[in-house]
């Protein structure tokens, strides 16, 4: 990609010429990432690294894992909400279970056992400014 590139409908370099593509960037990487897998001489070891080119941004979260469960909280300026995972019924973690009356027992467990680590560790109830971008800036010397 020419310079830092676009995410839809990029042009790339490709043996030395200018190559337009339909769709978005992680997409067209994938697929050339996968046709040159298929093509490539299979008696010869090789590295393939894909980078992408795309937002992306893990929410602020925490939580707390036992043998069968995963609590977590996504927080932040815009966000709040949790998520309960029964990693037995669903090891994949598609599926949640927060607000299933079936799990609301677990779920009040495993929070009071979030927030007594919390305390343990003393996390602060509040993130610092920090968190929303808000850090103020050092004056210049």
């Amino acid at each position: 990609m020419p310079g830092q590139g676009i995410y839809y409908n990029p042009p790339t370099i490709e043996m030395g010429k200018r190559v337009e593509h339909e769709g978005c960037i992680t997409d067209i990487i994938g697929d050339e990432s996968l046709k040159w897998l298929k093509g490539r001489d299979k008696a010869k070891p090789f590295l393939l690294m894909c980078q992408h080119k795309a937002p992306h941004h893990v929410r602020p979260h925490y939580g707390v894992v036992t043998d069968q469960y995963k609590l977590v909280r996504f927080y932040g300026p815009y966000v709040d909400y949790w998520e309960l995972y029964d990693r037995k019924k669903n090891p994949q973690e598609l599926k949640g279970f927060f607000g299933d009356p079936d799990y609301a027992r677990i779920t009040e467990e495993l929070k009071a056992e979030l927030q007594r680590l919390r305390t343990e560790i003393k996390v602060p109830e509040k993130d610092g400014p920090w968190f929303s971008g808000n850090t103020p800036r050092r004056k210049a010397k």
